[in-house]
């Protein structure tokens, strides 16, 4: 009998394939720390990118020929599709995934309507951003940036209270990939924990029409009930500082809280002169709560009220059995630490805890992230302006320009779904900090202090406040004095941990004399003001991520949350080239 009719059934397309120039310049102005998405391209299942990028950075007027140490960079990440919005496939198919529970599949992917977006964007306009700016016009470009058009005419529709019905709805899966990048690849996982609803819209019903996913009940609940969840979507994120002995420190030693290894068939009993005794047995007994905790119970027992009542437990001790200590608790508890060390370096991504764990990452498909196609950065230099003195008594001034040129970098990409091609720029300075820290050797006193071979495998240690602020004097800190205001005090609170005897095995950089914050050069410099702890506070994200005006000291101009204060000018050309499954004309053929 022949097969051969039947299981030729389903069909296989046969497309021609076609080359197509994308290729675009976009010139733009940045702030350091900024993460913006400088490409936002579709693509679709069978396409090959080619994308070659050329960039030219300027840098607007500079106080000095400053030692300024900052890259560029270029990331390259695609988003498909269906990590943003499980509907997707039953979407773009119209019909039943065998993976969702939906009966049939959306007529619209998750809008909103430009007016209602942009009086929501208005409303929200005071929201401060992770360093204290105001969000809205951050938002108002990155909106521009992912293809949302000018919308700082939301002030104008709030005033007037212009109706949302039939508003024109856009798709907000841009916005939806602009936040999966940064929580997939820019996001600190110590300190940050992922905010699921600014990138996956899975709460949406599928088989429900979306013509506008905020003037409806879905998109309140959606978006949290209100402003913040708009502002949170929509404020522009920003990059970590490179990790150093400061800005790679851990909060915790492990995931959750230490491991205990109990102790059984224990009977603790509390004796002495003034503790009644009943019935010939002891009326107190030790009692344990939870692991590693322990109360005293009694059957009599009655609380002191004043001094009038109760009883005094003087000359007491405590009487029981042999405490017996179980060695399999205690591998148990060995073996849980290791597990709690290791996942918490691990992080929040699937993929990484498989490796930390197995020693290997599970297939791309079940990690659900975006794909990190490849990337590029630059150097900003500074060359000195030396301008001409007015007259015979005064010397010329030094000013300074910064320059940045890219030219030649490619990467490639294959796309086997729909998704988005993004390129992500962002501008990092490297992490300066004031000399007046105290280094960890000058505060080695013991022998154990000093590095012991038999104690390096033992985990995490402490980095305390002081390895960061230096001694302060009592007055200065604010704390309580007693006895001398000009005594120095070094803070022991605990900044974060870091791998043991980290000092002997890194530095970090430092600036000294006048170049300190604030001093009379610290227009040469841009040493690490914005974390200089007070004593008692700890670190916290926002110390983490790269302030803008930390570069206040070297351009003339200090940075705010409005465009016009952005201190880069960028000048980028993507020479595109497409390889498509589609043709040229889109005519029909007879």
């Amino acid at each position: 009998m022949s097969k051969n009719l039947f299981q030729g059934l389903k069909p296989k397309a046969t497309l021609h394939k076609n080359a197509f120039d994308l290729s675009y310049r976009n010139i733009f102005s940045a702030k350091a720390g900024q993460i913006l998405p400088i490409m936002c391209q579709e693509l679709v299942p069978g396409d090959h990118f080619k994308v070659d990028c050329s960039a030219l950075i300027r840098t607007q007027a500079l106080n000095t020929a400053a030692f300024l140490r900052t890259k560029c960079y270029y990331h390259f990440f695609f988003v498909p599709f269906s990590t943003l919005w499980h509907g997707w496939d039953s979407f773009i198919n119209q019909r039943a995934n065998q993976t969702s529970s939906n009966v049939h599949g959306s007529s619209y992917v998750p809008n909103i309507g430009l007016t209602a977006l942009s009086k929501y964007l208005y409303e929200t306009r005071d929201v401060r951003d992770v360093h204290g700016f105001k969000y809205y016009d951050g938002a108002l470009k990155l909106c521009e940036y992912l293809g949302y058009g000018d919308l700082s005419y939301g002030q104008k529709l709030y005033e007037e209270n212009v109706s949302q019905e039939n508003d024109n709805c856009v798709s907000i899966l841009p916005i939806l990939a602009y936040n999966k990048v940064y929580y997939d690849y820019y996001s600190n996982p110590y300190y940050e924990q992922p905010d699921p609803v600014l990138f996956n819209v899975d709460i949406v019903d599928a088989s429900s029409p979306l013509t506008s996913c905020i003037s409806n009940n879905t998109m309140y609940s959606l978006l949290n009930q209100g402003q913040s969840a708009i502002s949170r979507m929509f404020s522009i994120k920003y990059r970590s500082y490179k990790k150093d002995l400061f800005m790679g420190l851990m909060p915790e030693q492990q995931f959750g809280s230490a491991s205990l290894s109990g102790i059984n068939d224990f009977s603790l009993i509390l004796k002495g002169d003034g503790i009644a005794q009943g019935d010939g047995e002891p009326d107190l007994t030790l009692e344990e709560v939870s692991q590693g905790r322990y109360r005293i119970a009694g059957k009599n027992y009655v609380e002191r009220d004043g001094a009038s009542t109760g009883f005094d437990a003087y000359n007491s001790t405590f009487d029981g059995s042999r405490l017996n200590f179980d060695v399999l608790q205690l591998r148990k508890a060995e073996a849980l630490q290791r597990w709690k060390e290791n996942t918490l370096r691990a992080g929040n991504r699937l993929d990484d805890n498989a490796m930390a764990h197995f020693g290997m990452r599970p297939r791309h498909f079940m990690s659900d992230h975006a794909d990190y196609i490849g990337g590029f950065d630059s150097s900003i230099n500074v060359d000195e302006v030396i301008a001409t003195a007015d007259s015979a008594n005064e010397l010329g001034k030094i000013a300074g320009k910064g320059i940045s040129a890219v030219n030649g970098s490619v990467v490639e990409y294959d796309a086997s779904e729909f998704g988005y091609l993004m390129c992500m720029f962002s501008i990092v300075p490297e992490s300066d900090y004031n000399g007046n820290m105290i280094t960890k050797h000058v505060t080695r006193l013991e022998p154990f202090d000093y590095f012991t071979p038999e104690f390096e495998n033992l985990g995490l240690e402490a980095v305390y406040n002081y390895q960061l602020t230096g001694a302060w004097q009592k007055l200065r800190s604010r704390v309580p004095l007693d006895g001398n205001s000009n005594e120095l005090v070094m803070s022991h609170n605990v900044l974060g941990y870091a791998p043991r005897y980290s000092d002997y095995k890194t530095n970090v950089d430092v600036v000294h004399d006048e170049f300190r914050t604030g001093k009379s050069l610290s227009a040469w410099c841009t040493p690490r003001s914005d974390i200089q702890k007070s004593l008692g506070i700890s670190l916290t994200v926002s110390d983490f991520k790269v302030d803008p005006s930390i570069l206040n000291p070297v351009f003339v101009k200090a940075m705010d949350e409005n465009r016009t204060s952005d201190p880069f000018l960028v000048n980028c050309y993507f020479s595109v080239s497409a390889l498509r499954p589609m043709s040229i004309l889109g005519l029909p053929s007879y």
